[in-house]
């Protein structure tokens, strides 16, 4: 299927983007050096060593907002560290169930707006957060990037009141030059688990 959405372009880390990323629920924000973040044990956390995330709103510590290093991650917390390199310290215990935390950098995105809901749904299905693997798209001819083979692919779901979907990594055209911002004809097809 074949809709026009409006193309982000490619991300950075700047605040213009801070809506394209996944956002989950912090549980815990220790008082401790470094500073240990918790989220829900259902998460199935896929961060590794030294991955940037950005976390927000975590009242009651705010040394535990920011953009950091995650390290020492495990089944359901990881580690905050700055971005140099040197552990956070926790000044107090965070308040439960407050904040969230996303990954960075922030990703390119389509917005399929709210009158292509039949895109949104067909793309996201009933799959909950962090589980959801997308479907491949192709802009121009183009379903993956020339210059490293990777396939242009739905990541997650983005803001879901403007029917946003993030991707994989930014648009390229044939060449593997980056599509700049703005309309595009996106063709979404297949299944990212039967290819």
């Amino acid at each position: 299927m074949t809709f026009s959405c409006k193309y982000s372009g490619a991300p950075d880390d700047s605040a213009a983007f801070k809506d394209n990323t996944q956002f989950f629920a912090v549980y815990d924000a220790s008082n401790t050096s470094p500073i240990k973040i918790t989220v829900d044990p259902k998460l199935k956390l896929t961060l590794k060593d030294n991955d940037k995330v950005i976390v927000e709103a975590i009242e009651g510590n705010a040394d535990a907002n920011g953009t950091f290093l995650v390290r020492n991650v495990g089944r359901s917390s990881f580690e905050l560290f700055k971005l140099d390199g040197t552990p956070t310290k926790g000044v107090t215990a965070a308040k439960p169930k407050t904040g969230r935390w996303g990954t960075l950098p922030y990703h390119a995105a389509l917005d399929t707006s709210k009158e292509l809901t039949k895109v949104f749904n067909r793309v996201t299905g009933d799959d909950s957060d962090g589980t959801f693997l997308g479907t491949f798209v192709k802009v121009n001819g183009v379903d993956r990037n020339p210059k490293t083979g990777i396939r242009f692919r739905v990541w997650q779901r983005g803001k879901r009141d403007i029917g946003q979907l993030l991707l994989n990594i930014p648009l390229t055209d044939a060449l593997g030059n980056e599509l700049q911002p703005g309309p595009y004809d996106v063709t979404f097809f297949g299944d990212v688990n039967n290819q």
